[in-house]
Formats: structure tokens, sequence, C-alpha cells
């Protein structure tokens, strides 16, 4: 037999034709392979492709045929989902195989059908149905011998057919028309969309007025659950386009009308004043004076417009005269409009008058230019210099700007017959050399030659700056070594300054070790420079240190306190010494000095200054705790002679302090003790006798080291 084809399951019967037919026949492999009663004939039910062979034998002969099955496979789950559904009338329905994965079996395909016949040219797994009845869609699939066969029932719930009226209006821009729902029997929630342009959206009957053309949806709940829905398009033809000038003309100027140009508008222009008739698009006029302009434009739908046009009233210019000057002398054209504004003469200046030294005959010309509300208009005139006759030249120097010690010259040409007559001010110079000698000015001045050849005198001036920087420098000093000094200059003009050493500044500031010497190079004006030097003398300086005694800075008050200007390796008995108590008080003139603080202050500070007899400086300062004293006085003791508490006075807890006077008094006023001892203590007898245990009063006037007089009182109980 011929090599055939099987779906997996499915099984086929193989017979082998022997002659003699007694021959036996042999089958293999015999893997899913049932051999049939008298061995020629085999039940194959194969899982994968698979040759088997068919082998007989006689004494000396030997025959074998194959037979190969390709063994082909569907994916194991082709059932459609939903298989049976119910929906509205008009509703889609993807019919899909949701366990299907085509990915393992990329050679199948797939034919859909409905149960009328109806077969879709569709080969993809799942299908999107929108049937109008209820429909069985079939989908055969097919992967070689394999073929499967599914199905799924759509039921289809009847809607009503919606109809709008009109089905398609036209609009104009602003216009409206009614949209009326037919066939709306037994519908509930009634919704549009969009809302845009609609008079309401929860109607039948809305009025729609779109700005633009607009597809509106009508959407209803039928009584079994469904929706119905149905559309219209409600077309708008866009007004015709314009773009009117808003602009004020100035007489004689024109104007286009409309900036928009639409071959499908019929144009119909008219003015008034009248005089202005016109169908372009874009017409042109020259207005003489204000207008309104009236246009009707129609494409289907009708605009009608209108606009005004100021036109502002001419102005006038009025110019000088013709004049006529000597080749080079000055003459004044001017030139006045009616209206406030500006004046551009031909030869670049601005404003009203203009000045002109003509060589030749000239003609200048003027735009007088007059800023109205919203316009700027303008008059183009001229005016003619006539020039006869020759001026003697002056060529006067093209640098005017001089350093100090600069060279002047300041003519360079002459003209033979003429006669100059050369002044300044400041009067520092005349002549009547046509070509003044060089010289060299030493302060600025303003410059004037009066040249006269024949019938032409012209006077020509020049100013002539001499930079003059007025430094002030700083004159030579003389320091102390290792003292600093501030070298400053300063000018009147602006410039750059540059000290060597020193640096890029007008000041600074330098410690001197030795003589040094310091050199200012200023640039100022058309470059011009000015250099100084500074030297700086050095004097030998000393060294100061303060010693104390006690070397503490932690003192009692009224402890004297010796101190020591030191200077070391230095005879000083040329110096001067100021010593200063908190920098204010003097308290001596000497090297050495002692002193006694007597502050309440917490510390005191003592400043010493020297001064050597080159008048060299030095300044130093020690700064001292003072410790005030500080006494506590008990309320009782016991005088039991036990050496803890057995008398009775004055504890000093910090500091110093003496007893002036202790007095000791019974509670009855009695004296029962007195003394100026300045370290008195009672020890708790009146007499020979042990006073007895009481409370006693006393009284102790005492002194602390800065002298000040305290007294303390109180009561204090002795304990037996």
């Amino acid at each position: 037999m011929q090599d055939t084809s099987l779906c997996r399951g499915q099984s086929l019967e193989i017979t082998a034709t022997v002659n003699p037919a007694t021959t036996p026949v042999n089958w293999s492999p015999l893997t899913q392979l049932q051999v049939q009663p008298g061995g020629k004939s085999v039940i194959a039910t194969p899982n994968a492709g698979i040759t088997y062979t068919a082998t007989a034998s006689l004494p000396g002969c030997l025959r074998k045929e194959t037979v190969t099955i390709q063994v082909d496979s569907l994916p194991q789950n082709l059932s459609i989902f939903p298989s049976d559904t119910v929906v509205c009338g008009g509703t889609q329905v993807l019919l899909v195989s949701p366990a299907y994965s085509g990915a393992m079996f990329p050679d199948l395909q797939f034919v859909w059908q409905t149960s009328a016949g109806q077969i879709f040219a569709d080969s993809q797994y799942f299908f999107l149905a929108n049937p109008l009845e209820t429909t069985i869609y079939q989908r055969i699939t097919t992967n070689g011998a394999c073929v499967d066969t599914a199905s799924a029932t759509i039921n289809i719930i009847p809607v009503p057919i919606l109809t709008i009226t009109p089905a398609s209006p036209q609009l104009c821009l602003g216009e409206s028309t009614q949209l009326v729902v037919g066939n709306v029997a037994g519908l509930t929630n009634p919704q549009w969309s969009p809302p845009i342009g609609l008079s309401c959206i929860v109607c039948t009957n809305p009025t729609a007025a779109p700005s633009s053309t607009t597809t509106y949806q009508f959407t209803a709940d039928v009584a079994n659950g469904c929706t119905t829905t149905a559309s219209v398009i409600v077309e708008v033809n866009q007004q015709p386009q314009y773009q009117f000038p808003s602009d004020t003309l100035c007489t004689g100027e024109s104007i286009l009308l409309n900036q928009i140009s639409d071959s499908t508008v019929a144009y119909s222009w008219t003015s008034n004043p009248p005089g202005f008739v016109s169908t372009d698009a874009q017409p042109t006029d020259m207005p003489t004076q204000t207008t309104t302009y009236f246009v009707t434009m129609e494409n289907g739908c009708t605009v009608q417009k209108q606009f005004t046009i100021q036109v502002v009233p001419a102005g006038s210019l009025m110019l000088s005269d013709s004049a006529t000057v000597c080749a080079g002398v000055s003459a004044q054209l001017t030139a006045s409009g009616n209206y406030p504004g500006t004046y551009v003469w031909s030869n670049g200046v601005t404003g009203q008058v203009n000045p002109v030294a003509p060589m030749q005959t000239t003609t200048y010309t003027v735009i007088y230019s007059y800023p109205l509300p919203n316009v700027q208009c303008q008059i183009i005139d001229s005016v003619t210099v006539g020039v006869q006759g020759e001026v003697a030249e002056v060529q006067f120097p093209a640098d005017t700007l001089l350093c100090p010690g600069d060279s002047l010259l300041l003519n360079t040409v002459s003209t033979p017959g003429a006669t100059y007559s050369w002044t300044s001010n400041p009067p520092i110079f005349a002549s009547s050399d046509p070509l003044p000698s060089v010289f060299y000015p030493e302060e600025s001045a303003s410059y004037s030659v009066t040249t006269t050849l024949g019938n032409c005198t012209v006077t020509y001036e020049v100013d002539i700056t001499v930079f003059n920087p007025q430094m002030m420098v700083s004159e030579d000093t003389t320091v102390c070594a290792g003292e600093a000094v501030t070298l400053a200059a300063e000018a009147l003009l602006t410039g750059d300054y540059l000290w060597t050493p020193g640096g890029a500044v007008p000041t600074f500031v330098d410690t001197v070790m030795a003589n040094s010497q310091y050199t200012l190079r200023f640039v100022y004006g058309e470059s011009c420079v000015f250099e100084d030097t500074v030297n700086v003398m050095v004097i030998p300086n000393f060294t100061l240190k303060l010693v104390s005694d006690p070397d503490t800075n932690r003192i009692n008050a009224g402890d004297p306190i010796m101190l020591d200007a030191f200077v070391p390796g230095t005879n000083v008995s040329n110096f001067i010494f100021e010593w200063l108590e908190n920098n204010i008080s003097p308290v001596g003139n000497t090297q050495q000095i002692t002193v006694t603080p007597e502050t309440t202050d917490s510390t005191v500070t003592y400043f010493v200054t020297v001064v050597s007899p080159a008048g060299c400086v030095q300044t130093e300062s020690i700064t001292f705790t003072i410790i005030q004293p500080n006494i506590k006085v008990p309320n009782a003791f016991t005088p039991n002679g036990d050496g803890a508490n057995d008398s009775f006075g004055l504890a000093i807890v910090e500091g110093v302090a003496t007893v002036e006077k202790m007095e000791i008094y019974s509670r009855w006023g009695q004296k029962v003790f007195a003394s100026t001892d300045p370290n008195a203590r009672w020890n708790g007898t009146i007499g020979d006798n042990d006073a007895p245990s009481d409370v006693y009063v006393f009284i102790i006037f005492w002194r602390g080291g800065d002298g000040a007089l305290s007294v303390a009182k109180g009561e204090v109980t002795l304990l037996r």
C-alpha cells in the first residue's frame, strides 16, 4: 500500500498480499501494531510517524515491502467561547478558544461558516461576529489528516431600528436644526453625545447648533435590557473668511481691503462716502478721507461686514530758502512741520536744524515724519546751497588728545594769499603764522584760526585735550622693622595702577623688614604714563615681653602684683614706658611697676606701651582673674574638745579676708565675747566658765583683700 497520514488516535488496517498465499509474513516493528489472524494484515494505531516493514521468505528467496504513516495532531481543547450566548441586536461578539496556543501548531488552518452555509474568508482561530439574527457559527480546524469542528450559538434579542431626521442636515455657522428621533416608543434613558452644540442631551428632539461638522449619536434603553443607537451627521459650512485692515492712513496712501482670498466666495463691495465699488476678493483703494467700507460675502452662507479706515489730513513742511556761501563756510538749514515729528537729512543729520558747510553746490533732502495715532506719515522736500568763492585751507592735527610733554602742530597746510590769525581759550597761544611752530602745551585749550581769502572769511576751531592726572602719591617714609606701611596713589583721571612690588591696585599695605623702594606706574588717557617712586627706610625694632610676679593669672583681691616690661638684650634707659589699667587708668611709667588691684570686677588687664628712642612702638597686655573674698559663717558649733567644729568664727571659702572686730551676745543682749584679732574665734566660754547650750547673736566686721569693710550678722547655736 502507499504511504499515508493519520490523525493521532485513529487506526489503519494494513494488508500484505503474498504468492504463494501460504508464505508466512513477518511485521516490524510491532510498536502500536496489532497483527490479525493469519499474519497477512495488521491494525496500526501509531502515536508518531513510523515506517512498517512486511517481510516474506522462501528458501533462497526474500521479499520486503514498507509503508510510512505520518501522524498529525490537534490541540487538546478547541472549544469556542462563548459557546452559547444571548446578546442584543447590533452587538459584536468575539468567538475565541481561550486554551488555544498557536505556537505548538503553526500549520493549523481555520475556516468559519454559519448554519446558513455562509463561509467567511477568515483564517484566524477567533472571529468577531455581529449577526442580525440568531446564528450558529462553526469553525473547522484542520492539521494534515486531523479535522476538528467546533460551534457556538449567538442568540439575538431584537431591538428597534431608530431613525433620525433630518438624515444629513447642512447648516451655515450660527444656524441650528432640530434632530427628531423616530420609532422611540418604549425606549427609556435617552442620551445624546457629544453634548457640544445641543440644546439638551436627555431628550429625543434636541436642537443642534454645532460650530463645525459633528456626528451626533443617540442611545436609549430597550425594555428587554438592550440598548439601541443611531447617529446623524450635521454638516456645518464655514462662513467666508476675511481679514480687514485696521490701519490709519496718511493722505495719498493706498490700502489692501482684505488679506484673505477665497475663489469659492463671491464678494460685493461698496463704500460711504460713495465712490468705491468692487467684486474682487482683495481690492485696493486710495481714500482721500475717512471711509466706511461694506462687503457682502457668499459661499452658500452669506456674511455682511463693514469697517472704517481713518485718513489723516496731510501735513505741511517749510524749508529754508536756497542760499549761497563760500566753499566750506557754514550755512544753517531749517525745516518746520505743522505736526510734532522727526527730521532726517540726506547728510545724516537729524533734527530741524542742519548746519552744513559744502565745498560745492549741494542739494540737501529732508524726510519729515510726523506720527499721529496709529499711523506715521512722511513728507520729503529738498533745498540747494550754492557755493562760490574759495576759503583758505586748514588741516588740524588728527590726534587732539595729548599726554603731558607731547608736542602739538596746529596746522599742516596753508593757502597762498590767505591770512591766518590764531588765538586760544584760555589765552595761552596767539600767532599770525599760517603754519605755527611745534610747541608743547601744558593744559587743555580751544584753539581757533580766522582765515581770509578774497571775500571769504572763515573761522575754524579745534579742542586740544592735555590729560593731567593730578596724581597724589605717598611720600617717602620711615618705619620700624616688621611694621606695616600703606602705599597709596590717587589720580583725578581714571586709569590703571601698577605698584612694583604691590600689584595692580591704587592702595596696598606691606610689611617691611628692610629698606625698600616701591615704583608706581599709572596708565591713563590716551596711553599716557605717570611714574613715581616711594622709598621706605627701615629702622631697627625691638621685642617686648611682659613678666609678672606672681606668675599666675589668678590673684586674690588686694594682693600686690609686680609687672616688668622686659626688652631682651636691649638697654632701655632711654625707652618710654606707659602702663594703663584696663587701658584707661594710668598706673606707672617705668619698666617695672607694682600694682594692687582694687576692683570688684572679676578680671583686670594691664597694658604697657613702650617707645624706643628711634620711635618704634610695641604694646603688650596681661589679664588677671581677681578672686574676690567669699566667706561663710556657720550657724552652729560644738565646743566639746573632739577636734571637730570646736570654735566659732569667720570661714573663708575663697580669697583673702581678715576680722576687724567680732562680738557675741546672749539672747538677752549681754556681750559674752569680743575680739579684734584678725583671726578671731570663740571657743564657747564666758570668762572661765563654759557657756550653756543656747542661741547667741554675732556681729563680725571684716575686710577683704581690697580693703573693703563688710559686716556679717546672725545667730549661731552652741551645742554641748
